[in-house]
């Protein structure tokens, strides 16, 4: 190889690559916490010195595999395993490049094929001479605008004319003020609710508005009239004042004193902005009036607990020598955006910055939305979509339901469980078409099988290793001593952390090991139907609310009949895993704390309210790619509570089996009780109240045997 290649691909080069590649990725986490997954995206997964800094990684393991002479038969397993980091690559680039990833969005009862792509746009269209033109442009916004990686231009070919649109500027949670201006234009600035759904409108002289009901038409003179069939609001200004004609009667009502009447259609009457109006579902105010006036951006984040704000996108539209400066509305990645028109050299375009909206080959029907709630709580314990893919083309129809690890494969197009609608009677499903997943499957396999054969195989450096190390047995005898040492180092801290504990909690370790393990054989019935015994529940409980298979030396089966016999005690031990520092702050925890008690999350005093309600309930309905490290955390941290919830109220253990049952399901005490016949309630009741009877007495004696 020549000097220029190993410069460019040798073992120095890729080592500083990866530490590049590494940086990156760690740089990335923290936009992402800072500035949103977008932003993290727009300045590096997407970036064209990212895709390089792969495809220059990849290249260095080609110059290895002839650099190294891996093309030999006893380097065959070395050969393997550098192959396998090719294969990964090149799924990722065939993912990144080719692949498509978007939401679909289905009403109970209704079918549906339209997808709204993951990716933004921006979107650019002129009608005229009734014909469309369009342009649109796959652009990622950032909110740390650096590099100017925000900018763009976008040309638009309209005959033998081109028109542009040139980035200018973002503006993050953006809202629309009017301002005074003697050099401004009249502007009227009002909130339209239809179906009791409030808008903010903005409109100028010889605009118009649209709703179902009422179309709205601010006219630049009393005499101007719109064509229209359907009701009409004409708003003009005359001698310096805000009137309105209505074509159909107006219903009023002044706010300042309780008034109300209606206006009679046709009649000439002032526009005040101390007055609702309505006709048929919609209702009206004006918030401002300006004869003279301008809008302007500003930044306004939204309010604790309150959706989120569209950002602007700013740019300056040209056509035919006359340039004018647009705002575009949108949420960026994985959102829709809010179309904007706005006319520039005689020619009316339509602007929209978001996602775009693709169709499938098919149609999706969703029969039936099931959400399933944790008891005791709002948040969603699972939830599932029954479905029904109709695809006329091949004239197949085809059930099927879609639930977490259960997921829809048809015509190349995968549908996951994504999101739902807040009244519980919609669906959002993930949809994704990935060429790249079978490459990078088989990378994979490679890898492993490469990982084997380099174990099996004497002539490689791993094998060169383990006939140094046995040429030099004094060394291996140090280093089995030191392995040794280690592991009873590691096997004696259990029993350390147990025995510090005992000293802080006496009453948990005088819960009896034995006894627990005996608990713990008990079978119950999980919630897909299996049957599994306590221990295995009370592992995957301790895992999923600690994170450790023990709580400071104590097993699991002794932890969740402590949980269980007694709650209000555990109930104050910092148990449940948190880490992002704004959910510390909420909960009113220590900044270092690793772990928040069960009470923590509920106020001590008044109505004992969950803290965390509001942000669990915006968080489960965002789309996955919408949550941001906070969300997520809550959506964790929300599910480890209500599984402690459920083991302290035995909601987590269906050991009841109810007789004669024609579906074999077996109940949780609490549910046994309550929803068995008298008698087999009265029975279940007593026997429970027996054993925890028998627990607290052994508790006091210390004699285990009647429990």
């Amino acid at each position: 190889m020549t000097p220029l290649f190993k410069a460019l691909f040798g073992m120095p080069t890729m080592v500083f690559l990866l530490l590049l590649f590494a940086f990156a990725c760690g740089t990335a986490t923290f936009i992402e916490n800072d500035f949103g997954t977008e932003s993290a995206w727009a300045l590096i997964y997407a970036s064209w010195w990212f895709a390089l800094i792969q495809l220059w990684l990849g290249l260095g393991l080609l110059y290895s595999a002839f650099a190294y002479k891996l093309l030999k038969k006893e380097k065959l397993p070395s050969l393997v395993f550098h192959a396998s980091f090719l294969f990964i690559l090149l799924g990722a680039g065939l993912t990144r490049y080719y692949g498509f990833e978007g939401t679909l969005h289905i009403r109970e009862g209704k079918m549906e094929n339209r997808v709204v792509s993951m990716e933004p746009f921006v979107q650019l269209r002129a009608f005229k001479e009734n014909e469309v033109y369009s342009a649109d442009k796959q652009h990622l916004v950032s909110l740390l605008d650096v590099f100017g990686v925000n900018s763009f231009r976008l040309n638009l070919p309209i005959g033998n004319e081109k028109a542009s649109l040139r980035y200018e500027a973002l503006v993050p949670n953006a809202t629309t003020r009017l301002v005074s201006d003697e050099s401004g234009e009249s502007m009227i600035n009002f909130v339209v609710s239809y179906k009791q759904q409030p808008r903010d409108i903005i409109m100028r002289q010889g605009e118009v508005f649209d709703t179902p009901d009422l179309l709205f038409a601010f006219a630049k003179d009393e005499h101007e009239v719109v064509a229209s069939s359907k009701p009409t609001l004409y708003m003009y200004i005359k001698n310096g004042a805000f009137f309105m004609r209505p074509t159909h009667e107006l219903t009023w009502f002044k706010m300042a004193d309780s008034t109300q009447g209606q206006y009679p259609s046709m009649e000439e009457t002032s526009l005040a902005g101390s007055q609702l109006y309505t006709f048929n579902n919609v209702s009206f105010t004006p918030k401002e009036l300006f004869l003279k006036g301008k809008e302007v951006l500003v930044n306004e984040p939204a309010k604790p607990n309150e959706a989120p704000k569209p950002h602007a996108l700013v740019a300056t539209l040209s056509y035919q020598g006359e340039s004018k400066e647009v705002v575009m509305y949108g949420h960026g990645r994985g959102r829709p955006g809010y179309p904007t028109q706005a006319m520039v050299g005689g020619q009316m375009f339509q602007l929209e910055w978001g996602s775009k909206s693709f169709e499938l080959p098919f149609n999706i029907e969703l029969i039936e939305f099931q959400l399933d709630r944790y008891p005791g709580s709002r948040a969603p314990s699972s939830y599932a979509s029954e479905v029904k893919v109709v695809d006329a083309q091949k004239n197949i129809t085809l059930p099927w339901r879609i639930y977490m690890n259960h997921v829809l494969d048809y015509r190349g197009f995968r549908f996951f469980q994504s999101s739902y609608d807040q009244d519980e009677k919609g669906t959002i499903l993930s949809v994704n078409q990935d060429p790249g997943k079978w490459p990078t499957y088989l990378g994979y396999f490679l890898l492993a099988a490469g990982l084997l054969f380099n174990l099996l195989n004497p002539k490689s450096h791993f094998g060169e290793l383990i006939r140094s190390v046995n040429k030099d047995m004094g060394s291996a005898r140090k280093l089995t001593a030191i392995v040794a040492f280690m592991g009873l180092l590691a096997s004696s801290q259990p029993l350390q952390a147990q025995e510090e504990y005992k000293e802080h909690l006496p009453f948990l370790k005088s819960f009896d090991l034995a006894h627990a393990n005996h608990f713990g054989t008990i079978v119950v019935q999980g919630a897909d139907g299996r049957m599994k015994p306590v221990d295995t529940i009370a592992h995957e409980v301790l895992n999923k609310v600690y994170r450790k298979s023990s709580y400071e030396g104590i097993m699991p089966n002794q932890v969740v009949l402590g949980m269980m016999s007694s709650p209000s005690f555990w109930q104050t031990q910092p148990m449940i895993r948190i880490s992002h520092p704004e959910l510390k702050n909420i909960l009113g925890v220590d900044a270092k704390a690793t772990y928040a008690s069960f009470n923590d999350f509920f106020e001590q005093s008044g109505d004992y309210s969950y803290k965390l309600a509001k942000h669990a309930e915006l968080a489960s309905r965002k789309k996955p790619a919408e949550r941001n490290l906070f969300d997520k955390d809550v959506l964790k941290v929300d599910e480890r509570l209500n599984v402690c919830y459920m083991v302290y109220t035995g909601e987590v253990f269906r050991m009841v089996p109810k007789v004669n049952d024609p579906n074999r399901t077996w109940y949780s005490p609490k549910a046994a009780i309550s929803q068995f016949p008298p008698e087999e309630a009265l029975e279940a009741r007593m026997l429970l109240v027996a054993y925890f009877d028998a627990i607290a007495q052994s508790l006091e004696s210390g004699n285990w045997s009647k429990a």
